[in-house]
């Protein structure tokens, strides 16, 4: 009825939003906020608090697409659990299927940039460094996301994983320097012939970014 409509989703998982996505103004996600959630609400949508959440889940495009679709409710009293590894944002990205919202998103009053990607070895581990800059006229923050990407294996593994995060609060035109570690399980699968975590040697891919789908940074990490 009124194209300037924000829809509130009061929900604890992903829902489908096909019904109306298209024909809002705007769409936020408020999980269940609580005896207070009505202020923290207004105060989003009024514009006196800028938005800094990032979804820890995958919405997609249509309920047929997220990853137990094929095995949920099962036959009788019996529930296949086929995705194995490939649940959540690791379905989407290695399978190919374009989300609705993908894991780790999230808007924004004002903008970020993202620049200067170093990598470091540290032994077994590893450095993630990168700048931030608020880019735009709001103070702000921002859920900063680092993802590795394996070389090919053997054995099925995820296009990519995440590995670290932070989040940082910036004001307009203010910078800052990011460094996340990668600790030696992050470059690691669980190996059951072995009965042991490995990390294959190789080249692994380093992916930085505000979401899952919106990689700013990348470099190369190789392993022996």
């Amino acid at each position: 009825a009124n194209p300037r409509t924000i829809v509130v989703i009061l929900a604890g998982s992903p829902v489908s939003l096909e019904a109306y996505v298209n024909q809002v103004q705007g769409v936020m996600q408020a999980w269940f906020p609580g005896m207070e959630g009505g202020h923290a609400l207004a105060a989003l949508l009024a514009g006196d608090v800028s938005p800094s959440g990032k979804l820890p889940v995958t919405l997609p495009k249509l309920l047929a697409d997220v990853p137990s679709a094929n095995n949920f409710p099962g036959n009788e009293k019996e529930v296949i659990y086929a995705e194995g590894l490939m649940l959540g944002y690791r379905h989407y990205d290695t399978k190919e299927v374009e989300p609705r919202f993908p894991f780790g998103h999230g808007l924004s009053y004002t903008s970020f940039e993202y620049s200067n990607l170093s990598l470091a070895r540290r032994g077994k581990e590893a450095e993630v460094s990168f700048e931030i800059k608020n880019s735009g006229l709001r103070k702000g923050a921002e859920v900063a996301q680092v993802y590795v990407a394996p070389p090919k294996s053997k054995l099925p593994r995820p296009m990519q994983e995440l590995k670290s995060f932070g989040k940082y609060v910036l004001e307009p035109g203010q910078s800052q320097k990011v460094t996340l570690r990668l600790n030696e399980r992050a470059f690691q699968y669980w190996n059951s012939a072995k009965q042991g975590w490995t990390a294959d040697p190789g080249s692994y891919r380093i992916r930085v970014g505000s979401s899952s789908r919106d990689i700013r940074l990348s470099g190369d990490l190789k392993l022996p």
